[in-house]
């Protein structure tokens, strides 16, 4: 199958090709090749069907240069999110009478994200850390964060998901405001969040961000200190939950989460290349093993 272009809400697809397949109740779709804006796309989907009905489905996919606010626009009346979109993985999705279950969803190999150049639009996890913060006030008249946005370089998300709980293995935010990293799980059937974050005001605005009293030098072993806050996250999506970890109880020995989400953000900030790569992976057809 060829199509010389195909139209998503405001995305265009330019010279799709894909080869599909129909056996015993099985729509396989391989060997999906495409042009984005600013990339390509490529993958393969395998849907088992029941009278009619999707019982179940897996997908193998790669794709780069996409505008992700285009990509979301369906599911989202005001943008949360904005950039250009590179991301891959293997996905599982479980279906009861046509309908995805809630906790039917599953990666069959690690996810990865990367969104480059763009904005976060009251996002509230986001939101109450700059609250907490005061971010919005200390930075009143140079950066406006309620109607323009959280600008970034970099958005990368590393992690799997596991009968609808998504792990995150990883997650490092680059922008001029703020540093951010994050590890952890959210449960999305529970809408509950367990994770921690650690933040840092390197960037352009960092001489006025370290006055914020939260920010302490925190070291760790031999590494290189940086004025970081750290922050337990709790709650729902709509309603989190962050609690301050005073950076007295860190000094002595950063353990466990909140260790890791350090060393993530260390890693972030001096090994900038490394950290933000998406590792490639074969999307071929071929070597999918049947339902």
């Amino acid at each position: 199958m060829f199509a010389d272009h195909v139209y998503y809400q405001k995305f265009l697809l330019t010279d799709l090709s894909s080869k599909l397949t129909w056996d015993h109740g099985v729509l396989t779709i391989e060997r999906i090749s495409g042009d984005t804006n600013e990339g390509q796309v490529a993958g393969q989907v395998k849907i088992r069907t029941n009278h009619g009905r999707m019982e179940q489905a897996r997908s193998t996919f790669r794709a780069s240069g996409i505008p992700v606010e285009r990509l979301l626009q369906p599911f989202q009346e005001k943008p949360l999110v904005s950039g250009w979109l590179t991301t891959s993985g293997k996905v599982q999705a479980e279906f009861e009478r046509g309908t995805l279950l809630p906790g039917g969803l599953t990666s069959r190999q690690p996810l990865q994200i990367l969104i480059q150049d763009g904005r976060l639009y009251q996002i509230p996890v986001l939101s109450t850390l700059l609250s907490l913060l005061n971010l919005p006030a200390v930075l009143q008249g140079q950066v406006n964060l309620d109607q323009e946005g959280m600008p970034f370089e970099r958005l990368k998300l590393a992690g799997s998901v596991n009968n609808g709980v998504i792990h995150t293995k990883e997650f490092i935010l680059d922008s001029p405001v703020l540093k951010i990293s994050g590890t952890g799980r959210y449960d999305i059937v529970a809408d509950e969040f367990d994770m921690v974050l650690a933040t840092s005001p390197l960037g352009s605005y960092s001489d006025v961000l370290k006055r914020i009293p939260l920010f302490g030098h925190l070291l760790a072993g031999d590494r290189q200190g940086f004025d970081t806050a750290v922050f337990e996250l709790k709650g729902s999506a709509s309603d989190p939950q962050l609690r301050y970890l005073a950076a007295e109880s860190l000094m002595t020995g950063v353990k466990g989460t909140a260790q890791l989400a350090f060393d993530i953000l260390v890693n972030a900030i001096t090994l900038p290349q490394k950290a933000y790569s998406i590792v490639e992976d074969s999307v071929t057809g071929g070597d999918e093993e049947d339902f």
